[in-house]
């Protein structure tokens, strides 16, 4: 099995591995999840991990300085990187992340098998 998802899905990969194990008995099998975020979600309030941005930075600075490099760092994507931005009440959007996941699973499988794959 092969998944490929955003990063936001690790936590529910396990389940989803779980859930196509029990209906696909061999074979090569790839999953690519896509989704988008809807207004309300993006709305909620999130958390800037600024440890973690403090020390990206001082590492880009002390890199640049070393190596002669003359950059300046880009915010864009320092908050691109996985654990920089977090959601906050992430437990509870994870397990419901999780319950859909796997009904979105479930219903590809379905229509999977009744395509005579």
């Amino acid at each position: 099995m092969h998944f490929h998802m955003p990063l936001e899905f690790d936590a529910v990969e396990p389940a989803l591995r779980a859930a196509v194990r029990k209906r696909v008995g061999r074979g090569h099998v790839q999953v690519q999840v896509f989704f988008k975020r809807s207004a309300g979600a993006a709305a909620g309030a999130v958390n800037v991990n600024e440890a973690f941005l403090g020390a990206w930075l001082h590492s880009f600075r002390d890199l640049a300085g070393r190596f002669g490099l003359e950059s300046n760092p880009d915010l864009n994507q320092a908050l691109r990187l996985p654990g920089m931005i977090e959601a906050r009440g992430e437990n509870a959007a994870d397990e419901s992340l999780e319950a859909e996941a796997l009904a979105a699973a479930a219903d590809a499988m379905r229509n999977w098998t009744n395509s005579g794959a």
